[in-house]
């Protein structure tokens, strides 16, 4: 991919086009000027070439074919236009310069990249380019400009103007975007400013939607949901021709090293883009890999190169990507309207970069995978506002204000040293792959998101710290795959000092420390399912610590288990406070246990919260010991209950059903369906309800519950006795799944003299009390082993 210097300088006509290349003849000269070309300006559709050590200075409007620049392309300090069908920077001494970093450019120029030949394919790079490479430079500063801030006030349906939270230096004639504050991210809407009045502007069409202003206090936190408000003029723009909506075939800009297929490890071959204030906007090329707005391929370190204070709309195909290139500074842009990821890291491998301040608004989805297959596995058809593959870079204050899938989302990302920083950001407004008012399919998504995947980089997802984090409406707000027993797809999170607020859901098996979850705040909202849950468990142990619920009634709860299922979910909490909310656990046959401190339960003790449902898996949970709750949903047990899990097979006959030393029935439906366990209490002692004689043989294998932190590596143990009439055998093996009788390295089960000496013991084993005909079987949770039980 190479571009092939002096080579191709030379031969440029043949490399990508057709007419001659014009001689320079000065070192220095303008544009407009016949000495500066020999002796004639070139015509207009000319292929150029600037070589190396020449300046030219563009004083005039131009259209050409091809430009190369291997010396300096300087823009005048006046209104100019340059047309191309490609622009390519290429070597060490290669810049394309307008304004510099001592003085912004004032006037207005633009850089249009024509052309509709999508097989074009100049060097690699396909047409209709601004590129930089092996050490180019593209240096553009446009003015300093406030790229966007918030309401200070509600802004009502049918409104000509608004009031900003701060006093902008936006001008008469610009477009501005005002994103959604409701869960509906298609309330976003653009206007074209009127009149500036201090912080009030005046606009050119009434609002369709009412926006959110307002700030709010609760519990001493500050929740901020007033709509952002972005700038999207800019008084330089690099463009795409207007005929490029037809095919969706804009421009793009690319920033690389010698060459595009590896990650350039040569700090002087890596090309830089120093890019402030520009207006990017009818670029990428859809559907193709590596076409983007702007784009750093395999540029490797890029510390010098950032983009800052721009605005990207308009675009066909992503917003600012960065594939293996590292330290570059993302700040204060604005993206709108994105077709695929709005912000990405692509490949695990950048590292060092950071997104600070940016907003992205009403991220749109491809209508289907790529039919690139790389590009496919990059996800755009669930597209997120941030998409992260290289998790070592720092997110700052980033805004992602709507889309229809997630803000944040982490695929499959691995933090491998300490560069991760997530702080401060806000993601709002995303329906996370769901329509709009209607409830379905509550689970493994969210606002801000993490996804394990099992490769080569391992399985272990983290450490992620997520501080200061703000998510309000969104269908679900947050969600990432919990650490296993065996970490196996684990994600390490500690998410801290959080506000969630008006999501149908909150939080989903995951762990929360020093935060507010609020169902319903004064930013009222049409959809039904708003403040539906704070936190909802499946499966997981999860740590809800110094955590105040406010809000959740008339239908809404502080908590909840995923469709009332027995999917062994468990919650430590502590520190809980109830404003205004309720806990109303499901009424089916959920086997949820929570520990807690005493501030959920309000008895100030410590306490096992289950819930208070009289269905089988749910009745295993407590005892008589546990009063009712006000509400009747819940009930709440003196102490810490320990629990596990007993699978059972038989052969040759009927299950029977299971009875507790309290004379509670567990049936035998439980473990013939789904997730085939019955839930034990530690300590209990339980007995089959029948003998040998219904079945020629039993298999009785013991499961952990749960594991939670001091306690991953606590062996559950418990009583199990068998009345047994006739002759049997007893052994034990290693444990398959539900492969019958049969089993590897089958033993003798050991034997103990009396039913005392099974307490306490470390491995399985049984005692038989001949005088009353029953077997005493011990099993030890997690270890493996089945013991077997056969009539002979």
């Amino acid at each position: 991919m190479r571009f092939l210097g002096l080579v191709c300088g030379l031969l440029l006509a043949a490399c990508s086009g057709n007419q001659s290349i014009p001689s320079l003849t000065s070192s220095t000269g303008n544009w407009s000027d016949p000495a500066t070309w020999g002796g004639k300006v070139p015509t207009s559709g000319t292929n150029l070439e600037i070589p190396a050590g020449q300046v030219v200075t563009l004083d005039t409007n131009a259209v050409v074919g091809g430009l190369t620049v291997y010396g300096t392309l300087n823009f005048a300090r006046k209104d100019l236009q340059l047309e191309a069908r490609w622009i390519m920077v290429e070597g060490k001494d290669a810049a394309l310069k307008i304004g510099n970093s001592l003085e912004s450019f004032k006037n207005r120029a633009s850089i249009t990249l024509t052309g509709s030949n999508e097989t074009e394919n100049i060097m690699g790079m396909g047409t209709k380019f601004l590129a930089a490479m092996n050490g180019g430079r593209l240096e553009i500063y446009g003015e300093q400009r406030m790229a966007w801030t918030k309401l200070n006030r509600s802004v009502a349906k049918g409104a000509t103007q608004l009031e900003l939270a701060e006093t902008p230096d936006w001008r008469v004639g610009e477009s501005i975007v005002l994103a959604s504050s409701a869960l509906d991210p298609t309330q976003a809407e653009t206007r074209v400013i009127t009149a500036v009045n201090n912080k009030t502007i005046s606009f050119d069409q009434p609002l369709e939607f009412a926006h959110y202003g307002q700030l709010q206090s609760f519990a001493g936190k500050t929740l901020d949901e007033r709509a952002e408000v972005g700038l999207l003029s800019r008084n330089i723009v690099i463009e795409g021709d207007a005929a490029s909506q037809t095919k969706q075939f804009g421009g793009h800009v690319m920033v690389m090293g010698v060459t595009g297929s590896t990650r350039e490890t040569n700090i002087a071959a890596s090309s830089t883009a120093k890019i402030q204030g520009i207006e990017f906007r009818r670029l990428g090329q859809f559907q193709k890999l590596g076409r983007y707005p702007l784009h750093w391929h395999r540029n490797g370190n890029s510390s010098s190169s950032f983009v800052a204070g721009s605005s990207f709309h308009q675009n066909y195909q992503r917003g600012v990507v960065v594939h293996a290139s590292d330290q570059i500074r993302i700040s204060e842009n604005v993206v709108y309207g994105s077709v695929g990821h709005s912000y990405m890291t692509e490949d695990r491998s950048e590292i060092g970069n950071t997104f600070e301040r940016n907003l992205g608004i009403l991220t749109k989805p491809f209508p289907k995978p790529s039919s690139n297959a790389e590009q496919a596995a990059q996800n755009d058809e669930q597209a997120a506002t941030f998409w992260i593959r290289g998790p070592n870079n720092k997110f700052i204050a980033n805004h992602a204000a709507g889309g229809w899938h997630s803000g944040f989302w982490f695929d499959g990302a691995l933090a491998t040293n300490n560069d991760f920083v997530f702080r401060d950001n806000t993601a709002h407004s995303y329906l996370v792959g769901r329509g709009i008012k209607g409830s379905c399919c509550f689970g493994e998504k969210g606002a801000l998101w993490i996804t394990p995947e099992k490769d080569t980089y391992g399985t272990f997802h983290g450490p992620f710290e997520f501080t200061n984090t703000t998510l309000y409406k969104n269908r679900e707000a947050f969600w990432a795959l919990p650490k296993s027993g065996d970490g196996t797809g684990a994600s390490s999170v500690d998410l801290n000092n959080a506000i969630l607020a008006d999501n149908a859901l909150g939080l989903s098996s995951q762990g929360l420390r020093d935060s507010i979850i609020i169902g319903r705040s004064a930013n009222t909202d049409a959809d039904p399912e708003v403040g539906r849950a704070g936190v909802q468990e499946y499966g997981n142990t999860s740590r809800l610590e110094n955590i105040t619920f406010v809000n959740f009634t008339d239908g809404g709860t502080a908590l909840e288990t995923r469709n009332c299922f027995r999917e062994a979910p468990n919650v430590i909490s502590k520190g809980i406070q109830l404003i205004n909310a309720e806990l109303n656990l499901c009424s089916g046959s959920s086997d949820l246990s929570i520990l807690d401190d005493g501030t959920l339960s309000g008895t100030g003790q410590i306490s096992t919260i289950t819930p208070a449902s009289n269905e089988s898996g749910s009745r295993a949970m407590w005892t008589a010991d546990c009063p009712l709750s006000a509400n009747k949903t819940t009930r709440a047990c003196p102490g810490k209950l320990e629990y596990w899990h007993l699978y059972v097979q038989t052969a040759g006959g009927t299950t029977p059903s299971l009875i507790r030393d309290d004379g509670v029935q567990l049936d035998a439906s439980d473990v013939e369906s789904y997730p085939f366990y019955w839930t034990m209490i530690q300590g209990r002692i339980y007995a089959l309800s029948q003998d040998l004689s219904v079945t020629s043989a039993i298999r009785l294998r013991a499961g952990i519950k749960y594991n939670n932190e001091a306690d991953e590596n606590m062996i559950r143990t418990g009583r199990v006795t068998v009345p047994v009439a006739g002759n049997y055998s007893i052994t034990q093996c290693d444990y398959g799944a539900y492969d019958g009788m049969t089993c590897k390295n089958k033993t003798t089960l050991p034997s103990v003299a009396n039913a005392a000496a099974l307490e306490g013991r470390q491995t399985p084993a049984y005692y038989y009390d001949i005088s009353n005909k029953k077997l005493h079987i011990w099993l030890v949770a997690g270890t493996d082993t089945s013991v077997i039980l056969e009539r002979k």
